[in-house]
């Protein structure tokens, strides 16, 4: 009996180290490799995956049968995995335990509208875009202003509309926090107005130290019941347009038309950043009711609309009118 027992031991010992042996060695790998395991991937179907691939250095069986016993350690998680040479089958499993996925970003800049946000999504590398997204970017055109410009993480097993949801929800909240830090004299009565309002600032300038004023001149319009006179929101509602902006643009009625309509177009004309938000909700009191763009990014204010006229001519006839920038010579109110 006592042999027995020793036979035993020796038996199990020597099964011990053979596993200890087996578990211990690298996988058969040279170089770093991407692993992405994807939804619904359970561990028999991944060692299937990994053995055929040759990266496991110990038969499939024990592998699987190590994954199951130590299952109370977590589930493999969905996403991409970087495995490094030297891992272990041991190392590998806790790798894909812990979640440290791949991450990667996808910027999207002030200013942009949401069907430029679904081209630059369906044209980000490893994220995955539904047919319903790709189908619903013409019919989103106006539906602009809900998302917050930054610059979102995404791992492989992300989708636009994850990105979309999180950039929703961010927006939401800086609306929300700017809103109680608004002036009193702010003309927007809303939070969906002071986001119509950001988003025409928004497109109005590229040069941060005009927004302000800029804002102060749309806010002293709407406080005098003056149209807004702005072209970005004319180009925005247009169904075809060239890149050319003529006087009979701003004669086309729609419901962006500021030159048309009185007050705050029909919705945001773009998603704009968290400098024009500000500027919409705490504009600075100012004298001016026009603004020209002089060709070098800035803008020249004006107080009174001769003023404004003799501007538009000089910088008109300088050349150096930058396009979609300057209003034509506005109509007196």
């Amino acid at each position: 009996m006592k042999k027995l027992w020793i036979a035993a031991l020796i038996i199990a010992g020597g099964f011990g180290l053979f596993l200890s042996h087996q578990f211990s060695r690298p996988l058969n790998i040279s170089e770093p490799q991407f692993l992405i395991v994807e939804r619904g991937e359970g561990l028999a179907r991944l060692t299937t995956r990994l053995s055929s691939a040759g990266w496991l250095p110990l038969p499939s069986l024990l592998f699987r049968a190590y994954g199951r016993t130590t299952a109370s350690k977590g589930h493999i998680k969905v996403g991409e995995f970087m495995v490094n040479p030297g891992m272990t089958s041991v190392d590998l499993l806790a790798l894909l335990r812990s979640g440290e996925v791949i991450q990667r970003t996808v910027t999207f800049p002030e200013g942009w509208t949401t069907a430029q946000w679904l081209t630059h999504l369906s044209n980000t590398p490893f994220l995955r875009v539904s047919k319903h997204d790709r189908h619903g970017i013409s019919d989103l055109k106006f539906t602009d202003g809900h998302f917050y410009p930054d610059t979102y993480s995404y791992t492989r097993a992300d989708s636009a509309e994850d990105i979309l949801q999180r950039a929703r929800r961010k927006m939401d909240q800086v609306l929300a926090a700017a809103w109680l830090e608004r002036s009193d004299s702010a003309e927007v009565t809303s939070i969906d107005e002071a986001l119509v309002l950001a988003s025409i600032i928004e497109k109005e300038t590229g040069f941060g130290p005009d927004r302000s004023i800029i804002a102060s001149v749309f806010n002293n319009r709407l406080a005098q019941g003056m149209k807004l006179q702005s072209d970005p929101t004319v180009i925005y509602g247009l169904v075809e347009y060239s890149g050319d902006l003529r006087r009979s643009h701003l004669r086309v009625d729609h419901p962006y038309n500021t030159y048309v309509h009185s007050g705050l177009p029909a919705g945001p004309i773009c998603n704009p950043g968290l400098a024009s938000i500000h500027a919409a909700l705490q504009p600075p009191a100012s004298p001016y009711f026009y603004f020209v763009a002089q060709g070098d990014g800035r803008s020249y204010f004006s107080t009174s609309l001769d003023e404004h006229n003799d501007a538009v001519t000089r910088f008109q006839k300088a050349g150096r009118v930058e396009k979609y920038r300057s209003a034509p010579t506005p109509e007196s109110n």
